[in-house]
């Protein structure tokens, strides 16, 4: 049996947990989840007592009013009922200022709600974005929004590469009711408009008509966790290691 418990005693006094810095913030977060995913390791019973305040009780000097917040951290996660932020974090309430929608789609919405928690409350020391696989909540939104007769490429499913059991595929109903096309894309299918590449991209890239960026890592001994990175949607851009200077570089 595993017991996850927030206890208030009201003969002991809790210690209020506040970081000063966002490395604190980000270490607390780590050993909380660090916490729970022992857990799920634990032989025999398992009991996990995470203590709060009266103050967060809304029990503190004065009962029944709720109290001021002062959450450490800003934590944007999926709406994914798999996935409550409180419980894998093992924190209290009042901790964490929890953003959660489908797929943590980065909306105006959510935008909106994480710069009110920076903007108005003081205790915020961190922005954390909690992602995970799976849950079929962006594709179940972007579906529906196609255009009729769309066509959709499919270039890639590094989310699922090292899946063991695949997700479950598209709602092949809208797809029919869009008549839409979605077709793979590889690359090598494409070799032979190579020379019209070398023609036309080059030019557009020198004069900044095709930006582009890339998340470079320094040194072949950064490599295995740069790719492990890779997997798990680290990078931003596209990622390069980087084993000497680049001499067409300045």
């Amino acid at each position: 049996m595993i017991e996850i418990t927030w206890q208030y005693d009201p003969e002991s006094e809790a210690l209020e947990r506040v970081p000063e810095t966002a490395e604190e913030a980000m270490l607390m977060l780590h050993m909380g989840n660090t916490a729970f995913a022992e857990m799920g390791r634990a032989v025999g019973d398992h009991r996990y007592v995470i203590p709060i305040t009266a103050e967060e009780l809304g029990l503190g000097d004065r009962p029944g009013e709720a109290p001021s917040q002062e959450p450490m951290a800003v934590v944007l996660g999926c709406a994914d009922a798999r996935v409550p932020l409180e419980l894998v974090f093992s924190q209290s309430a009042n901790d964490l200022f929890a953003v959660r929608v489908a797929g943590n789609i980065l909306g105006s919405d959510c935008v909106g709600s994480m710069d009110y928690a920076v903007t108005h409350l003081p205790s915020v020391r961190l922005l954390a974005v909690v992602g995970h696989t799976g849950c079929g909540a962006v594709q179940a939104a972007v579906i529906p929004q196609l255009n009729d007769f769309a066509r959709v490429p499919l270039c890639g499913l590094i989310s699922s590469y090292n899946e063991m059991q695949m997700n479950p595929g598209p709602d092949w109903r809208m797809l029919l009711i869009k008549r839409a096309l979605v077709k793979g894309f590889i690359v090598s299918d494409h070799f032979n408009q190579m020379p019209e590449f070398w023609q036309e991209v080059p030019p557009a890239v020198k004069s900044g008509k095709i930006k582009y960026r890339e998340d470079i890592v320094r040194g072949l001994d950064a490599a295995p966790e740069a790719f492990i990175g890779l997997l798990k949607g680290r990078n931003f851009g596209k990622l390069l290691v980087q084993v000497s200077d680049d001499p067409t570089r300045t």
